[in-house]
């Protein structure tokens, strides 16, 4: 019986994503970089199964912006007046 795996692309991450089964049967996620990583990486897990349609091509995603850092939160001490 072959051994489904199930791929996709993740916009959120830019990578690629798949659900199989190694070859004892277990259960793993694997990340890539790219469809062809991603393909490497499989069939050194010892799975195999459908990818991507033939002539899909991720979409370009841009760079993110580089992080800032944020200014510690300094609370002002809290007056009450009556």
């Amino acid at each position: 019986m072959p051994n489904r795996v199930t791929c996709w692309y993740g916009k959120a991450t830019g990578s690629w994503w798949a659900l199989a089964r190694d070859s004892a049967g277990r259960w793993r996620l694997v990340e890539a970089a790219s469809q062809a990583d991603l393909g490497r990486r499989l069939t050194e897990l010892g799975a195999y199964g459908d990818a991507a349609p033939p002539g899909f091509a991720a979409p370009s995603r841009p760079a993110d912006p580089p992080l800032r850092p944020i200014a510690a939160r300094n609370p002002s001490p809290r007056h009450h007046y009556h």
